[in-house]
């Protein structure tokens, strides 16, 4: 017994000799130029002092956002490492306070060589979107927890060419005046990626699905946010140049697009026939001029399109091109380092 627990000992001692702490902390500053998301229609009339919009104390906001990060890696044999993680992140809204959240994740990293896997769960609570008038209330804040389970992998088939694969279940909760867009979200999604001699090139597909637990039903105005989403993405994410003597930059560009198609055939001119159209893209780059710190700019262009052949009974249709349609742009900075 004494021999046993002697032999296991000393594995144990030899896998945390072999195991490396690694922490990063960041802080990354961010200015929204539309962080409600208002359509032109609704940010002339919060301007012309609209009283539905006295929630809003400027439409745009600056935001600072520290994070931390912590891995622990174990080395079980050459082709195999696990690493746990945690990490969280706080979002301050220097103007909108209302909105400043946090958020936490943890899950488990593994490394087979060719084959990588992660596993991981996160916690999203407080996301406060805006607020909306519900008769007979007044003005009431639109906002959701979020818990979300993520299983992802990638695998070097060649070369130069890596497949992704991922799977996410997500649960939303919303606050009182809205449980009826209560509902849980699959996504699945596929990936490639090309390494060409100074860039590498990503493709990505995804297919989500939102079920709503209990749509509103009512006889003239239901709400159901049942949703089937495809999501495209295509990046390209340079390799490092080097600049100065052993001064980097990786710069890299995006764009994506969600086409959300809302499935409810309920007396409900906010989503019966609707379609969303989002697009975004997003150029950044990141600098490598300092040992174990890296800064990363990144510019983010936001619009969709809101649209809808559904023509209500009894009821006027909903504009969708004057309250749903926005445009939004990003800056943000961040300063990494790793210990």
């Amino acid at each position: 017994m004494k021999a046993t627990l002697l032999v296991f000992a000393i594995l144990v001692a030899t896998v945390m000799l072999s195991a490396q702490l690694s922490v990063t902390p960041e802080m990354k500053f961010i200015f929204d130029n539309n962080t409600f998301e208002l359509s032109d229609y609704d940010l002339e009339e919060f301007e012309n002092g609209d009283p539905d919009f006295d929630f809003i104390v400027t439409t745009d906001d600056f935001i600072i956002s520290p994070s931390l990060r912590m891995e622990y890696q174990f080395k079980l044999s050459k082709k195999l490492k696990l690493t746990p993680f945690i990490s969280g992140k706080y979002d301050l809204y220097t103007q909108n306070s209302d909105r400043t959240k946090y958020s936490t994740s943890g899950g488990m990293k593994s490394d087979f060589g060719k084959l990588d896997i992660s596993l991981m769960y996160g916690y999203y609570p407080g996301n406060y979107t805006r607020m909306y008038d519900v008769d007979p209330f007044g003005l009431q804040k639109y906002e959701y927890d979020k818990n979300m389970y993520k299983l992802s992998g990638d695998y070097k088939i060649f070369r130069k060419d890596w497949v992704y694969i991922d799977a996410k279940y997500e649960q939303y909760f919303y606050n009182e005046y809205w449980t009826h867009y209560d509902g849980d979200q699959l996504t699945f999604g596929v990936g490639w990626r090309h390494s060409f001699r100074t860039f590498y090139l990503k493709l990505f597909y995804r297919y989500s699905d939102y079920k709503c637990d209990d749509p509103l039903l009512d006889k003239y105005d239901s709400r159901d946010y049942t949703n089937q989403a495809n999501h495209y993405n295509i990046s390209f994410i340079n390799k490092k140049v080097e600049v100065f003597r052993r001064k980097y930059i990786k710069p890299r560009l995006s764009f994506a697009i969600e086409e959300k198609h809302f499935q409810t055939d309920l007396q409900d001119k906010l989503h019966n026939g609707r379609t969303d159209k989002k697009y975004t893209l997003n150029v950044g780059c990141k600098f490598y001029f300092f040992k174990d710190i890296v800064i990363d700019f990144d510019y983010m262009h936001q619009y969709r399109k809101a649209s809808s052949d559904y023509e209500p009974s009894g009821s006027d249709a909903f504009d969708f091109e004057r309250y749903k349609n926005y445009l939004k742009n990003e800056f943000s900075l961040a300063v990494e380092y790793e210990f």
